[in-house]
């Protein structure tokens, strides 16, 4: 019987273990959410290929085609990080005598870093670029906000039957004439800077111009075949705003005229003027009126007068000779009191308007409705903030309209409206653009299955424990015996599965919804939360990438900024999620608390404080604490109770703060004390004030709660290299500038005595152009990563060096001080005077600069915890200790290497796992949308540069090259493209060998990396039939022999 149950026992353990024990379970398992960001310019366009929905988005900087039938992306093209997404437009291209019509897109940005125009168009069908021009000129200081150069782009296609041109208006009042054949510019014209163009039309082989000078009207005619400006006569009207529909009508909020509004075609000689009460508007003022223009030359024309209903009319300006004609097509009824009005409409049968009207209250109902003059339904909307615009489409089959309505919400959410057989509007289907716009994360573990108040068998653990032990005894046997015959049952399905070379995995389609939220055994099911700019908090657990819960906070005054876990999972109890952020226009600081497994707000949104704060963490016996600092350096504690104070004030003597951001000239240190009040307050303690020209690029600390697997490095020869292992170290690269040249300074600073530590010039170094951000850093373990890009060696002039304000010794700033003569770029000269070698070659390209911290430069040595020279202290043992100051002034042994990278890099950031035993890998994020792991030991600057030794071999040590080469099995993201990588991070699962990756900028991408392979797992070839087959023939072969052991023993006594 015993054998019996212990064979059972190893068949059950055998399966649990054979659930979740294959390779391909770990560091294969990945998932992706591609995105095209909260859409600016929409519009419908079809082709020979059908219908497509064609989408730009300024704020993500991408031009996309979407599928009007199910929401996927079609194609996609992201701009490059230094370019502007001004303006999409969708074109009509005639080919072949007009009889082959081709749809295009035509995308307008910005390059800040040559201070360009591209013109680009695409085939909206395959997304292929047709053409791409670049326009030189020089930009106006406003064209530094995209919001005010898109007002001033517009695009005109004009075909004939020999060519086809396009004729863009660009920001400073530039127009250019592309022929699309050959991609070159025919002609340019450089219209009057003063006057704000916004407006192209096309009349008779001229081009009209429209724009406004100082609250006038500016029409300006140009020849289609040169550009040379004509004659026209100018309307003079002096105007609040003008508007110009798709044709070349124009109606104009006129100033100082009872009028009010203004109607004209430009070319004509007259003016037609309207009276609000025409139009069924009443008395109003000019500036009170809201036209929107429509297809053709219809014009919406609504009264926008605060607190008051709109009523709206829609009117047609036509040329009637030389005068407009002002029609009323249709008066709308007055909406409901307290709502707002958004119009929107397309060309239907014989270009009659087909006009949506949306109708949204601030507070509460939303709904739309459209339809010609009859209303075809009302929609009620989900919680997703008011509407920020809709877009129509419509097509009309057997002379009635059907509708197309796209809507999109300020939480970012696009949502397509289909009108079907019934003639309502329902929904087609529905994307959450907000994943594009994240702005912080966090990753949260799920809440164990068993808890600390039940017992292995699910019973009360209070109840448990008043059973006597022979009642205990007969409940624990009698689980047991149901969970053999639970076994038993799906043994021939195990048996199958081991045997056969298939297995069968949880994939993203079997994921139950429904099944309670507790970790997996391996723990790669996590909550990453994400806080996005619209205002949208997300909850997706991380292995298939399914959503938890997501939640807006976009209808309140709150913003989230940051996202800080309160109170870590715990057994049963969920996490508790802080989101810091501010109230009322950034004037006031607040937080409010949630359940990171529901959402659910705990509690309301409390203030802490005035604007701009420092969020800053204290944890003190497993308790988190929130020091939060406002711009006085007044700090207040959240939670703000008595026991939080008192667990702050054991750290305060303890307790140090900096400030520093990206573009300062200065960091500055604190201390915090106490005042007699009770209230605590930060006193400055140091201060380093940068060199003239330097501005802070990218800064990063330490992060504290990072695992040490070890003290030491071991060498070769069995001495150790003892880790410099700083908690207080601040790395911060500098970026200095001139006209022929640009350098890059690395400092390490320590955060407590603002001591510089160590301070590094790299020449000619800087960002790969205006605009490209190319300087990132990163701390891994007692390593210090930096990225830059080279621009070779007609950069690396060396700069006279002026002083470093603040704690710094002067030895540091030997490399380059005091000379203006080119040396050899990035060679460093150490304290002792001595050059450290670097092999770098002095070619343009991008580098990674890697520098490894320890505490002497002599094996088997430490520091001196009192500060005494290291040769005088060298017997004495008792001086050495594992606890750190950053009062000793000891400085850390530094060695360091260069590489070349041969990508651009978008991001960097490591893997990370629970013991911090598994070798650390580095990722990067590349321009060609694709994520990179390199592995620590190939950035290991202990890279010999000569023949290798028995004692590098030893410690697996392989010789120095300069080239970081492409290893194809290193793309984190395989063949997937991730869109504007900008952010990566990383969490430990339950398994040393993996860490859970997650990859943000447009799109969002969450993998599973083992740099060390996966060495706590079993491999996928594993024979477990053979296993068991070996465990029971022992087991059979001990009872065996047992038997006839106990046979033997019985015969020789009767003997």
């Amino acid at each position: 019987m015993v054998a019996i149950q212990f064979v059972g026992a190893l068949l059950l353990a055998a399966a649990q273990t054979a659930s979740a024990i294959h390779k391909d379970q770990v560091g294969q398992l990945e998932w992706l959410k591609s995105l095209v960001g909260q859409s600016s310019h929409v519009s419908f366009a079809r082709s020979q290929a059908g219908a497509s929905l064609a989408v730009g988005s300024v704020l993500a900087d991408t031009v996309a085609v979407l599928s009007p039938a199910t929401g996927s992306i079609v194609w996609r093209h992201l701009l490059a990080a230094n370019e502007a997404l001004l303006h999409v437009s969708r074109v009509i291209l005639h080919l072949f005598n007009l009889f082959f019509v081709r749809t295009v897109l035509a995308a307008t940005s910005f390059d800040a870093a040559t201070t360009t125009f591209h013109v680009r168009t695409f085939d909206v069908a395959t997304g292929f670029a047709l053409s791409s021009v670049v326009v030189k000129q020089k930009t106006p200081t406003f064209c530094d906000n995209s919001k005010l150069c898109e007002k001033q782009v517009s695009v005109k296609l004009v075909t004939s039957k020999t060519e086809t041109r396009l004729v863009a208006l660009l920001p400073g009042s530039t127009v250019v004439c592309i022929d699309l054949a050959d991609s070159r510019i025919v002609w340019l014209q450089q219209l009057d800077a003063s006057t704000s163009f916004s407006q192209l039309e096309t009349s008779a082989g001229n081009l009209i111009v429209l724009g406004n000078a100082n609250g006038v009207v500016d029409v300006e005619l140009l020849s289609l075949a040169d550009g040379s400006v004509k004659s026209s006569p100018d309307p003079s009207l002096k105007t609040f705003s003008c508007y110009s529909s798709a044709s070349n009508a124009v109606i104009c909020n006129a100033l100082g005229r009872q009028s009010a509004i203004a109607a004209f075609v430009p070319g004509s000689q007259s003016i037609a003027w309207i009276s609000p009460s025409d139009l069924n508007l009443g008395s109003i003022n000019s500036q009170h009126l809201n036209v929107e223009p429509l297809s053709a030359t219809e014009f919406i024309v609504s009264s926008n007068v605060p607190g008051a209903v709109s009523p709206a009319s829609l009117v047609t300006v036509a040329a009637d000779g030389n005068t407009p004609k002002v029609t009323v097509l249709h008066t709308f009824p007055e909406p409901k009191k307290g709502y707002k009005s958004v119009y929107s409409a397309t060309a239907g049968d014989k270009r009659n308007p087909f006009v949506a009207r949306l109708s949204f209250s601030t507070k509460k109902g939303k709904g739309v409705k459209t339809g010609s003059v009859t209303s075809v339904g009302v929609l009620e909307f989900g919680e997703g903030g008011l509407i920020v615009s809709i877009h129509l489409d419509t097509v009309v089959k057997d002379g009635a309209p059907t509708i197309r309505l796209l809507t999109y919400f300020q939480d970012g959410t696009m949502t397509l409206f289909q009108q079907g057989k019934t003639k309502t509007l329902a929904v087609k289907w529905e994307r959450d653009e907000s994943l594009a716009h994240i702005t912080d994360s966090v990753f949260v573990d799920f809440p164990d299955k068993y808890s600390l108040d039940f017992d292995e068998l699910g019973e009360p653990l209070k109840k448990s424990l008043e059973l006597d032990p022979v009642t205990r005894y007969v409940k624990r046997l009698t689980g047991h015996v149901g969970q053999m015959q639970g076994f038993l049952k799906t043994l021939p399905t195990f048996l199958s599965s081991i045997s056969l070379p298939q297995r069968n995995q949880e994939t993203a389609a079997s994921f139950n919804k429904t099944a309670p939220l507790v970790a997996d055994r391996l723990g790669f099911r996590k909550l990453l939360i994400l806080a996005t700019s619209t205002g949208k908090l997300h909850a997706l657990e991380t292995k298939f990438g399914h959503s938890i819960w997501s939640r807006y906070f976009g209808d309140s005054t709150f913003a989230v900024k940051d996202l800080e876990v309160l109170r870590p999972t715990a057994v049963q109890n969920a996490a508790i999620i802080g989101l810091f952020g501010t109230l009322e226009d950034g004037k006031k600081s607040a937080v409010q608390r949630i359940n990171a497994m529901t959402g659910d707000a705990i509690g309301g949104i409390e203030e802490i404080g005035g604007s701009d704060v420092l969020v800053l963490k204290v944890r003190q016996n497993g308790v988190n604490v929130y020091p939060i600092v406002d711009t006085d350096e007044l700090v207040v504690l959240y939670p703000n109770s008595p026991e939080a104070r008192d667990l702050f004030d054991l750290q305060l003597s303890t307790f140090y703060y900096y400030r520093i951001k990206k573009g300062d000239t200065a960091v500055r240190g604190f201390m915090v004390e106490k005042l007699p009040g009770g209230e605590y307050k930060g006193t400055q303690l140091w201060s380093v004030d940068l060199p003239a020209g330097e501005v802070v690029a990218d800064y990063v600390q330490k992060d504290r709660t990072e695992p040490i697997s070890s003290l030491g490095r071991v060498l070769g020869n069995r001495s150790v290299l003892y880790k410099y292992l700083n908690p207080n170290l601040l790395a911060l690269a500098t970026l200095r500038e001139t006209k022929s040249t640009s350098n890059v300074y690395l400092y390490l600073i320590d955060t407590v005595t603002g001591s510089i530590l160590h301070r590094a010039s790299y020449l000619g170094a800087g960002h790969a152009a205006k605009g490209l951000d190319s300087i990132y850093l990163i701390q891994v373990d007692n390593s210090v990563i930096l990225s830059y890009y080279n621009h070779g060696p007609e950069a690396a002039e060396v700069l006279v060096e002026p002083e470093v304000k603040g704690s710094v010794d002067r030895d540091e700033l030997k490399e380059t001080a005091g000379s203006n003569k080119r040396r050899k770029k990035n060679t460093l000269v150490s304290k002792e005077g001595n050059v450290v070698r670097n092999t770098s070659p002095n070619v343009k390209g991008y580098e990674i600069t890697v520098l490894e911290l320890y505490e002497m430069p002599k094996p088997d040595a430490r520091i001196d915890r009192f500060g005494l020279n290291f040769a005088s202290t060298l017997s004495l043992n008792t001086r050495f200790s594992d606890t750190y100051t950053s009062f000793n002034t000891q400085k850390p042994s530094i060695l360091q290497q260069t590489f070349v990278f041969p990508a651009q890099i978008t991001a960097i950031g490591s893997t990370r796992t629970g013991a911090g035993i598994t070798s650390r890998e580095i990722l990067f994020g590349l321009t060609s949308n694709q994520l990179y792991g390199v592995n620590l030991r190939i950035l290991d600057p202990r890279r010999p540069t000569g023949p290798i030794t028995s004692e590098d071999k030893e410690e697996m040590l392989f010789p120095y090259r300069a080239t970081i080469d492409y290893n194809p099995k290193e793309f984190a993201s395989h063949v997937l493209e991730v869109a504007g990588i900008k952010t990566i991070v990383s969490t430990p699962s339950s398994l040393e060998s993996t860490s859970i990756v997650a990859a943000y900028g447009l799109d969002l991408f969450v993998v599973r990396r083992a740099p060390s392979k996966t060495f706590d797992l079993l491999s996928d070839d594993f024979g477990y039939v053979t296993l068991i087959v070996t465990l029971v023939s022992l087991v059979v072969g001990i009872q065996v022999a047992k038997h006839y052991a106990e046979r033997k023993r019985v015969s020789d006594q009767w003997k």
